[in-house]
């Protein structure tokens, strides 16, 4: 491999790391933001209230999104 090919390969790995890690962050948001959604689910069922009635009382107390 001549000098110029393993700079341009190097490169492409390197590229390659930075994506792969950016990709399992967001990944990791990912999971983060539906075990919150779950989590408000779950409370939701729990507190007896209709779907409409406590998704406006989280708004109230979150702020509406």
């Amino acid at each position: 491999m001549d000098l110029v090919t393993k700079e341009i390969f190097d490169k492409m790995v390197e590229a390659y790391e930075e994506k792969t890690k950016i990709l399992e962050r967001e990944i990791e948001l990912l999971k983060a933001e539906k075990t919150v959604d779950d989590q408000d689910e779950e409370r939701k069922k729990e507190s007896g209230l209709s779907g409409n009635t406590y998704d406006m009382l989280q708004q109230l107390t979150r702020g509406v999104k």
